[in-house]
């Protein structure tokens, strides 16, 4: 059972890996500060991969930087009047269309940008209690949670992007980081835990990154009129605590709700109302599937019995109460799926899990303006597939039924892309293989995989000797082939950002990321690595 919370306050940043992006027209300077006038657009959002072992991490951003490649002074991209806090274990993903946090949404001058600069802000806090518990400072309360906390004496932490990043005139460029806590705390000798982060920057073009962020919350700080001046065709949304505001797009499709759970439209709206909107990300900003209107919280649980007479019973997450908080259905109350699916009540099942926009009630009720359902969640090993019509089915040793896999359903690696049907047969043709999937909302008996997330195999070795030419390195568990695209971090002390295979030298100590192969010739790899970490010695 999870039991500590981790303070990421501040960390030595070890691993960062980033793909190019290159805006479409316009064309830049490779100094980002040459062309003042001209500008595109940056979205910075924050993800994090699973663990098990701690149920909060928390990291308190105070500052962001775009460093140029080739010189020239930083552009601001995040700036907020009081460092920003956020619990990276609650960044992550949920269903297949889930972005992550949006740190920032900013117009920055076109140019070639070499890094992100974080600064990271120093608090003092204490042991916490409940697993619940958003820390503050110098809190202390009853109870068997315990607290680590990580320092990073410059505050800093700064994202390499492997190659420079294009940032075009009138273009918008998604900058997704990925902090893998799990993979970042290492246990010494005498149980000293360390922070050594490992993170993964991908940059994409906006139209090319297809996921939501999160639910965003603020306050409308002006509308965007039509052309007759008078209907309402957008708003800029102002971020509590920051200095940025996201420009939100509304069209036919866009729904309204205000707090009670009535109907409302975009003529609603109001300078100075406080909404949460659900969107995608497009060049000019975030199109609205739904904008709730006032003072609404927020709930996540899982569901534990289906709609009856209006209403379900919801766990809720970290709720000391045992009993099921009963969720009130109206009329209008939204049921979306993914970024902008609408579902009727009855897809509403037990098992399923659920974020809930709205409000408690005297008699604990709570009544709901809007319920964003998510996937039921499963991990197991995976020990076979077989083909169906339209899919898939999978044999997972944790549950008692196949999982159909419908053909288009997204099968991901873990940091390493997507695979195809047939690769993923392939890969448990010899041996099980550790994965995790979302069950999507059906009213059907039957389970249908929304995604399909292979994780990867750990191996800690050492190197022996080195082929550079065929890519294998010689370890202690034998040889293991390193594929053309993997991800090469060095975790020692004083390393720097990128690193490349001939930095591996014998006698180095290894972490690596990838799949044990299938039993093959004498000789052959007996691992094949995606990701390869040079860690530090006991003694370093």
């Amino acid at each position: 059972m999870k039991n500590k919370s981790v303070w990421c306050l501040v960390f030595s940043l070890a691993f960062i890996m980033g793909l190019t992006a290159c805006g479409g027209g316009g064309g830049g300077s490779s100094d980002a500060t040459d062309t003042q006038s001209a500008t595109g657009t940056m979205a910075v959002m924050l993800t994090d991969g699973p663990t098990d072992d701690y149920d909060h991490i928390w990291i308190d951003i105070s500052r962001a930087e775009l460093l140029p490649e080739n010189g020239g002074h930083p552009v601001v991209i995040f700036n907020p009047d009081q460092p920003v806090r956020y619990d990276l274990l609650s960044l992550r993903s949920e269903d297949e269309q889930d972005g992550g946090a949006l740190l920032t949404f900013a117009d920055i001058p076109v140019g070639v940008y070499g890094k992100i600069r974080l600064e990271i802000a120093e608090n003092e806090v204490s042991t916490v209690s409940y697993q619940h518990v958003v820390v503050g400072e110098k809190i202390q309360l009853d109870g068997s949670s315990t607290f680590e906390y990580f320092r990073l004496p410059s505050g800093k932490i700064d994202l390499n992007f492997r190659s420079g990043v294009h940032v075009a005139v009138g273009s918008t460029v998604v900058v997704t980081v990925d902090i893998d806590c799990e993979k970042s705390i290492h246990v010494s000798v005498g149980n000293q835990k360390n922070f050594r982060p490992v993170v993964f920057v991908d940059v994409q073009l906006v139209g090319d990154f297809q996921l939501c962020p999160r639910i965003l919350h603020g306050a409308i700080e002006s509308l965007v009129l039509g052309e007759d001046g008078q209907t309402v065709v957008g708003f800029n949304l102002a971020i509590p605590h920051s200095n940025f505001a996201v420009p939100v797009q509304l069209d036919d499709a866009t729904a309204y709700i205000d707090a009670n759970g009535d109907s409302a439209d975009s003529q609603s709206l109001e300078v100075g109302d406080w909404v949460h909107v659900r969107g995608m990300l497009q060049e000019d900003g975030l199109l609205a599937s739904m904008v709730v209107i006032g003072d609404v919280d927020l709930f996540t649980g899982t569901v534990t019995q289906a709609v009856s007479d209006g209403q379900f019973m919801l766990d809720l997450d970290f709720d000391p109460n045992p009993e099921a908080q009963a969720i009130v259905l109206r009329p209008e109350t939204l049921i979306l799926w993914a970024c902008d699916v609408r579902f009727t009540p009855d897809s509403i099942q037990p098992g399923m899990r659920a974020r809930i926009i709205g409000k408690a009630q005297v008699d604990g009720s709570i009544v709901a303006v809007a319920v964003l359902l998510r996937p039921q969640l499963f991990s197991g090993q995976l020990t076979a597939v077989e083909p169906t019509t339209g899919g898939n089915n999978l044999t997972i040793d944790t549950l008692g039924t196949p999982v159909f896999l419908p053909t288009l359903a997204p099968i991901h690696v873990q940091f390493d892309g997507l695979l195809t049907p047939g690769q993923l047969t392939e890969m448990v043709a010899c041996r099980p293989r550790t994965v995790n999937l979302g069950v999507a909302p059906t009213s059907e008996p039957a389970l249908t995989a929304a995604w399909l997330t292979v994780l990867p195999d750990a191996l800690n070795t050492t190197v022996s000797a080195i082929d550079l030419d065929e890519r294998i390195l010689q370890t202690d568990e034998g040889p293991v082939y390193v594929t053309p695209l993997a991800h090469i971090g060095d975790l020692r002390p004083g390393a720097l950002p990128p690193t490349f295979l001939n930095t591996v030298a014998p006698g180095d100590s290894v972490l690596l990321y990838g799949f044990y192969t299938c039993p093959a010739e004498a000789g052959d790899a007996v691992f094949e690595a995606t990701v390869v970490l040079i860690v530090p010695t006991e003694s370093e």
